[in-house]
C-alpha cells in the first residue's frame, strides 16, 4: 500500500490476492466485497468505508492493523475471518455475523448501531467491546474472551437466548460487579430452584 493516501470511488470486489493498506489514508467510498481467498490488510494509516458504503465480506480474511478502521455504513460478515487490530474499530452502520469468525483482538471494538449475532462465532475483544444501540444474539456462538462488555447508553435493547454469559459488564457509568463465575452460580440456582434460588443466592 505504501505512504500516499488512495481513494476508491467504484465498487471493489476483493476474491484473491493481499492488498495491504500501509501508512496512507484508504478510503472506500462505494460497496467493498470480500470474497474467496482475498485478503484485506490494515496498516498504521486510517482505513475509512464512508458515507452510505457498504462492506460484506462472504470469505477471505480482513485483519486490522495500527492505524483506525471505520465502518459509515453497514457491515455484514457471512463467512470471512475479521481479526480487529491495534487501532480503533468503529462500525456505524448496522453490523451483522451470520457465518466466519469476528475477532475482537486486544482493542476497543464499538458498534454505533444495530449488532445482530446469527451465526458463526463472534469473540469479543479481549479488552473492552462496546454496543451502543440494539444486542441480538439468535444464534451462532459468543465469547466473552475475558473481556469487558459495555452497553454504554441507556437506550440499549438487548435480545439474546435464554442464557448468555458476560465476563465483565459495564452499563453506562455503572459497573456491575458480576463475572463470569458468578453468573454461572446464578444460572445453576435458578436451574435448581426458579426465582426463590436466585434471591437466596443474592443475599
Amino acid at each position: 500500500g505504501g505512504n500516499g493516501d488512495r481513494t476508491f470511488n467504484g465498487a471493489v470486489t476483493h476474491t484473491g490476492a493481499t492488498f495491504n493498506a500501509g501508512s496512507g489514508i484508504t478510503t472506500f467510498s462505494s460497496t467493498y466485497s470480500l470474497q474467496g481467498a482475498g485478503s484485506l490488510v490494515g496498516g498504521a494509516g486510517a482505513m475509512t468505508f464512508t458515507g452510505a458504503s457498504t462492506f460484506s465480506g462472504s470469505g477471505g480474511t480482513f485483519t486490522g492493523g495500527g492505524g483506525s478502521t471505520t465502518f459509515s455504513g453497514s457491515a455484514t460478515f457471512s463467512g470471512a475471518t475479521y481479526t480487529a487490530g491495534a487501532g480503533a474499530a468503529n462500525f456505524n452502520g448496522t453490523t451483522t455475523v451470520s457465518a466466519g469468525t469476528f475477532s475482537g483482538g486486544g482493542g476497543s471494538p464499538d458498534f454505533n448501531d444495530a449488532f445482530v449475532l446469527s451465526g458463526g462465532t463472534f469473540n469479543a475483544s479481549s479488552a473492552t467491546t462496546i454496543f451502543s444501540s440494539s444486542f441480538t444474539h439468535s444464534a451462532g456462538t459468543f465469547n466473552h474472551n475475558s473481556g469487558t462488555v459495555v452497553f454504554d447508553t441507556g437506550a440499549v435493547t438487548i435480545d439474546v437466548p435464554t442464557v448468555e454469559t458476560f465476563s465483565w459488564l459495564t452499563s453506562g457509568d455503572r459497573s456491575i460487579a458480576h463475572s463470569w463465575l458468578w453468573d454461572l452460580l446464578m444460572a445453576a440456582a435458578y436451574r435448581s430452584a426458579g426465582a426463590t434460588g436466585m434471591s437466596a443466592s443474592s443475599r
